[in-house]
């Protein structure tokens, strides 16, 4: 059966989180509170999402869970299983800072394929918060 194909370049961009760790100069969140308590979406709404990718038969070439810092969501792994299966390519979007081996096993475990780092330290200051 051939795949609808809604997102442009075949991609779909999820941002779980608008929290997070720094506080750069050239974020998305720009004027937002970078520490918002409670602004992870929810587990409904990525089952939510899940379904409708399913029921809709989408294809996702690759997947990019972002925030904020999505290090920062509380269940992050959970997060990752659920979407596992939309996309092979599987990739989180993250400042790296709170990364450790175990998390990077953890989370290749749970699904994630590809990692990407935004390294804004080498342009200027980096405001940790």
């Amino acid at each position: 059966m051939i795949k609808n194909r809604l997102f442009i370049n075949d991609k779909l961009r999820v941002p779980i989180t608008n929290s997070c760790n720094f506080s750069c100069f050239y974020c998305h969140n720009e004027g937002q509170l970078h520490k918002q308590e409670g602004s992870f979406m929810s587990l409904n709404f990525i089952k939510g999402l899940k379904s409708f990718i399913i029921k809709n038969n989408v294809y996702i070439n690759e997947l990019n869970i972002t925030g904020g810092e999505p290090l920062l969501h509380p269940n992050l792994l959970e997060v990752v299983s659920l979407l596992k299966n939309l996309s092979n390519n599987l990739c989180i979007i993250t400042n790296g800072s709170l990364l450790t081996k175990q998390k990077i096993d953890d989370l290749i475990k749970a699904g994630i394929t590809k990692f990407k780092f935004g390294f804004d330290t080498l342009l200027g200051e980096q405001t940790k918060l």
